[in-house]
């Protein structure tokens, strides 16, 4: 329960930050392009991923509805995340919810964060650098930053690409429609560790809707092709503010 409670935290911060700036950060040209020799030079770059994990959130029953009015889905969503460690029915329900259907989702041999970063391995392949993938823990703390191990390689022309993947479904209230929600941070950084771009994607609302828990359940099969069509979408534009030439 404990995983679920920081993943709903995550993925609500990160939707109503990013919802803010407009869905991307707006800083990863100027950082591109000011990197661009660095990043020109790059040979061979690993890219960090994690597993899937899955949150579903509404906030009927927290008292907090009215906030629509002033932020909508993505701000009630944040004001859950912010009130996670809480007591609040929506936080105990969330909880339940995601362990339930990450349990679903994971009845898939294809796991979404893993496909999302082979696609942008083959992206960042076709640009003729070598390209390794390593799965980890899900990095946690509020800034993503890959910290470099000794049996890392700190060759010049290496660097790293650190992924924190949020997937999950919300809805403001227990009468609203399921949205599905992916959002992803990433980091490119030199293999020592200096910090070359960094950014989040977003993607809100951008696929089938459903109007009870019980209908998004039933549907997890559905629900897995179009997060995993999100999350390759996200793929090509951090492609794109990263590595393409």
């Amino acid at each position: 329960m404990v995983k679920s409670k920081v993943l709903c935290g995550l993925l609500s911060f990160s939707i109503v930050v990013s919802s803010l700036s407009g869905c991307a950060t707006a800083n990863v040209p100027s950082q591109k392009d000011a990197n661009k020799s660095k990043i020109d030079s790059i040979k061979t770059v690993d890219i960090y991923y994690h597993k899937t994990d899955y949150a579903v959130m509404d906030l009927g029953g927290s008292g907090m509805s009215g906030l629509g009015g002033m932020f909508g889905v993505v701000g009630l969503l944040a004001s859950l995340g912010a009130h996670a460690a809480s007591k609040l029915t929506a936080s105990d329900r969330a909880d339940v919810r995601s362990h339930e259907f990450s349990e679903l989702m994971r009845a898939h041999e294809s796991d979404i964060d893993q496909d999302q970063a082979s696609k942008l391995a083959e992206f960042v392949a076709s640009t003729g650098r070598k390209v390794k993938l390593v799965e980890i823990d899900r990095p946690l703390g509020e800034k993503l930053v890959w910290k470099p191990a000794a049996s890392d390689s700190k060759e010049e022309g290496s660097a790293a690409l650190l992924l924190r993947t949020s997937l999950g479904y919300g809805a403001e209230s227990m009468t609203s429609s399921y949205k599905p929600v992916v959002v992803t941070e990433y980091v490119l950084q030199t293999g020592n560790g200096d910090i070359l771009v960094e950014g989040k994607e977003t993607l809100w609302g951008d696929g089938p809707t459903y109007m009870t828990y019980d209908g998004l359940k039933k549907s997890y099969d559905a629900v897995h092709v179009a997060l995993k069509t999100d999350s390759l979408s996200v793929a090509q534009k951090i492609f794109h503010a990263t590595l393409e030439k």
